[in-house]
């Protein structure tokens, strides 16, 4: 119950992060219940794989080299994809000009990013896994508990969100189940007091859970930008549509007016009375032009040209010609 109330929170604050109706949180949680069950064989299969027992009895480096080999396991067995949903050993400058270097930073739709710290120490827990007598395991307890509540005042303290375009609040990876349920089943209180400082406290199960979330939201992005996108194109169609419809009108009115005044000239040429044409065979025949070109009969009968009054059209092309008419046209 711990788990599903810790995913649930945080699932609010991401989706409002993002501008996702908390709402949606509840749905996610339901999902999540589902999904545990592969996360919980997801984390065995990894604890096994890197000898858990060897890697707790270590010095606090070679814990944390573990939780980051764990992160990244569990990261590397998510939908998103480093370099663009995530990124390792990212460098922050703090106020002083001081290196930050948090494990991970998560990125989220919306240019938000999120910064995973996995530097958790589990000495003391190791030893209350392995105490022998009630009274160890209750030292060893408060000292584990110890440990966890001070390295979240001390993430509480690094501001991450402050130096990134961040929703306010980071996350704290505990690379072990058994030890983030110990923490949070003997202090209830340790969950929402690291929650005020800004910290949400999250174990390979619960962050296996919300990666899938946040996977969910870039999925969920990248529809709403191909939804966008398709209705810029469709928009710029349309636009596109009516400045043609509207150009292709102009050209048939263009057309128009230019057939408009082809007929005019034409008529003018050709058809109309006293064209062009039939004056020109008037005077032709009249002046008894000597021309070897000449109309086609086609073209004369379109201009209705006929024989002249007084003059027979055997003796039109006859006659002593015009001085200085003689030649081709």
């Amino acid at each position: 119950m711990a788990l599903l109330t810790s995913l649930y929170l945080c699932s609010r604050t991401v989706y409002a992060a993002v501008g996702t109706p908390t709402g949606s949180g509840a749905r996610v949680v339901a999902a999540a219940q589902t999904e545990l069950p592969e996360g919980c064989l997801i984390n065995g299969v990894i604890t096994n794989e890197a000898d858990l027992t060897a890697a707790l009895k270590g010095n606090s480096k070679v814990q944390g080299d573990w939780g980051e080999m764990l992160l990244e396991t569990i990261l590397d067995s998510s939908a998103l994809i480093k370099g663009i949903h995530y990124e390792t050993q990212y460098n922050i400058k703090d106020a002083e000009g001081h290196n930050l270097r948090p494990d991970v930073v998560l990125h989220l739709p919306e240019k938000k990013d999120i910064v995973i710290d996995s530097k958790v120490s589990l000495t003391a827990f190791v030893g209350y896994s392995s105490a022998d007598t009630g009274e160890e395991r209750r030292r060893y307890l408060a000292a584990h508990i110890a440990s966890v509540r001070q390295h979240v005042t001390e993430l509480g303290r690094k501001e991450y969100q402050r130096r990134l375009n961040s929703p306010d609040f980071v996350i704290m990876f505990i690379p072990n189940e058994p030890a983030f349920l110990a923490a949070l089943q003997n202090d209830t209180a340790i969950w929402s007091d690291a929650y005020d400082k800004k910290v949400i406290i999250s174990s390979p199960t619960n962050l296996f859970a919300l990666l899938k979330l946040v996977a969910d939201l870039w999925k969920y992005n990248d529809q709403d930008k191909n939804t966008r996108d398709i209705a810029a194109c469709g928009l710029k169609l349309y636009e596109q549509l009516v400045a043609f419809t509207g150009s292709l009108e102009g050209v048939g009115t263009a057309l128009d007016k230019a057939r408009d005044a082809y007929d005019d000239a034409y008529k003018r040429l050709c058809t109309g009375n006293d064209n062009i044409i039939r004056v020109g065979e008037r005077l032709r025949r009249t002046a008894r032009l000597q021309t070897k070109k000449q109309h086609s009969a086609r073209t004369l009968e379109a201009a209705g040209e006929d024989d002249l009054p007084g003059i027979p059209a055997t003796e039109a092309g006859g006659g002593n010609p015009v001085p200085g008419a003689g030649g081709e046209e």
